[in-house]
């Protein structure tokens, strides 16, 4: 079960890699103008932006697990099946990409988080087979000085939400997620961000053990 969390005023994020690999991830740097295709497609995109991350390689295409651009954003890709619902087709007039293209064009052509969201409306991310067969579906979490962000695939287009508690995992969704939480902090599921921190803060409770997402994101 990945989970993925920031910390320090989003100075620092850190993720465990728990997703089997077909082949190994590695430590990789890609300069701008780098240049790729997205599975299923014909264009070919070039950086703006260079990224640090940590990829591995397929047929000579590189699949971004988490990275950090030049301009500051960050960003990692979380298992999410079951909850992912993306479109069969590319919607008219946008760029299409897999889920496993999005982060590489999310980190290689943008600056920041707002940047990015209104970049959205460019692209539509489609149920489609990445380069090495498989379908992998995925949602976000975005970090620039602003705050930590995330994405979630609910539907034919994506939106980006802010997430202040900071973390992040596998499935189920974050509203489910922290609906979760609360009832473990004996909050209602309506219980606000500020007052799941509070309750975070004070609470006496155990941590909760076990593997699962919803353990680990508690």
């Amino acid at each position: 079960m990945c989970t993925v969390m920031t910390i320090d005023q989003q100075h620092l994020l850190g993720r465990t890699m728990d997703f089997p690999p077909r082949t190994p991830w590695h430590l990789t740097y890609l300069p701008r103008g780098y240049q790729w295709r997205a599975a299923q497609m014909t264009t070919t995109h070039s950086n703006s932006r260079a990224l640090l991350g940590g990829m591995r390689v397929v047929d000579g295409h590189r699949l971004v697990g988490d990275a950090v651009n030049d301009a500051g954003l960050a960003g990692a890709e979380l298992f999410f099946p079951v909850a992912a619902d993306y479109p069969t087709t590319v919607r008219p007039g946008t760029q299409g990409l897999t889920p496993q293209d999005f982060i590489m064009w999310a980190l290689g052509n943008h600056a920041t988080v707002r940047e990015l969201a209104a970049d959205l409306d460019r692209v539509t991310v489609i149920d489609a087979r990445w380069y090495d067969g498989q379908r992998y579906p995925f949602h976000w979490l975005l970090m620039d000085q602003t705050g930590t962000y995330v994405i979630e695939p609910l539907g034919d287009r994506l939106h980006v939400r802010a997430n202040p508690l900071a973390v992040f995992t596998n499935t189920p969704a974050l509203d489910d997620q922290l609906a979760r939480l609360a009832t473990y902090l004996e909050q209602p599921v309506t219980a606000t961000v500020t007052q799941l921190a509070q309750a975070i803060a004070t609470s006496n409770k155990s941590m909760p053990t076990g593997g699962n997402s919803v353990q680990r994101f508690i």
